[in-house]
Order: structure tokens, then sequence, then C-alpha cells
């Protein structure tokens, strides 16, 4: 179990909006979303979780880190990163593009 805390952090999209789902999810798939989602209910609501499998892809991109034995995660979730961009499917990155 950990007991991730949250990292406050200015801009970004709260874990509520629908860019996260939309496109973070396609880019890094839903099950590392969901994790991400998770840790950030869990810190706000002070409860432990389970480490989430998906944690070394989350810290990839600087959604979540570990300074010793403590998990912290991002209070919001910022654009994709020009790498997970790519990834996108091209009509997905066209409707970006216009938002």
């Amino acid at each position: 179990m950990v007991l991730p805390e949250l990292f406050p952090v200015a801009g970004g999209y709260p874990a509520e909006h629908q860019y996260i789902r939309r496109y973070w999810t396609a880019a890094l798939g839903a099950p590392a979303v969901g994790d991400l989602l998770r840790l950030i209910r869990a810190a706000k609501l002070g409860r432990p979780i389970r480490r989430p499998l998906h944690t070394r892809d989350l810290a990839m991109f600087g959604l979540v880190g570990e300074v010793g034995s403590r998990l912290w995660v991002r209070s919001t979730v910022p654009d994709l990163p020009e790498v997970l961009l790519r990834r996108l499917p091209p009509g997905l990155r066209q409707e970006l593009a216009r938002v």
C-alpha cells in the first residue's frame, strides 16, 4: 500500500477534465490513466491505495514521482508531450490541433 501525496502544480487540467480522458487515454492507455486518476483521488482524500502497476509509465511523463518511500502525484495533468502526441491517431491529432 502507498499513501500518495498531492503535488500542487499551476496550470494543467483537473482530473475530471475531458482532455485527460480523451487524449491522455488514447496516447498512454486506459489502464495507466485509470491508475493516475485513482492516485489523484486517493491523494485528495488522504487514503492509501495499492501501488499502481503503471507507476513507472506515469513517472516517465512526470505525472508521479518517488522521493524515498513517498509517492507524489501532480494535482493537475499537463498537455500531452510531443512524444505522446505522435502516438495519437491522425484524426485525434487533428482534433487536438483545433482545441
